[in-house]
């Protein structure tokens, strides 16, 4: 849990790397769950989010979309553009959004013990 603040506060402390940031809080699910899918699956988020943000629409950001603040910036060959406020506000949603679907996740755990 410590690791997924962690990122999210670094998103909010390095704007020119927060979509960096807010993509490690999938990785950790992930490796926690081992595998995106198994993630999905155990997080009840099937792709959704709030505002209708899609689990693909913050994949989509994060690793294809040429944006200064994202995973594969030096892979796009031509100019970058910045997130908008929209995006930015969006991804940040979303990856609360993971870390509240991590929480309720270890609160129904413990309700079954």
């Amino acid at each position: 849990m410590l690791s997924l603040i962690q990122s999210y506060e670094g998103a909010l402390l390095h704007p020119d790397d927060e979509i960096v940031y807010l993509y490690e809080i999938r990785d950790a699910l992930s490796k926690r769950f081992g595998g995106e899918k198994r993630m999905i699956a155990k997080l009840e988020i099937d792709g959704g989010g709030p505002s209708d943000f899609k689990w693909t629409n913050f994949k989509e950001l994060a690793n294809a979309q040429p944006i200064k603040q994202g995973r594969h910036r030096g892979n796009h060959h031509g100019c970058l553009r910045d997130a908008t406020q929209s995006e930015l506000s969006n991804a940040r949603n979303f990856a609360l959004h993971l870390i509240r679907s991590y929480l309720h996740y270890l609160n129904q755990q413990a309700d079954d013990q």
